[in-house]
């Protein structure tokens, strides 16, 4: 989320994923103890934290990436050629699907 959205904060973050503050708050303590996240202080408001992704980070959410594309498509190679065309023809449908559970 914080790669995406860069100097979100901590209440916002736990809002988009449906997560009590506090929960987001020790996520946060201990990926920027992992030095996966930086917090830093807003400009208009020095009290208020802001996130961003650190160059580890960053690639740590590329790794991740990576592993699940190349999972997922080996994982389509092995069902039938017919499973894998009513999934292509899913796509679309999906997508629109996503884009208005992000809208909500």
């Amino acid at each position: 989320l914080t790669a995406r959205r860069p100097g979100i904060s901590v209440a916002e973050a736990a809002q988009e994923l449906r997560l009590a503050p506090n929960s987001v708050s020790t996520m946060v303590s201990q990926l920027a103890a992992d030095g996966l996240l930086a917090r830093g202080r807003a400009v208009a408001d020095g009290r208020s934290v802001r996130l961003t992704v650190t160059d580890e980070g960053a690639a740590r959410v590329g790794q991740w990436r990576d592993i699940r594309a190349e999972l997922a498509g080996r994982a389509l190679e092995r069902l039938p050629a017919a499973d894998r065309g009513a999934i292509s023809a899913a796509v679309p449908a999906l997508a629109r699907l996503a884009e208005q559970m992000e809208a909500l």
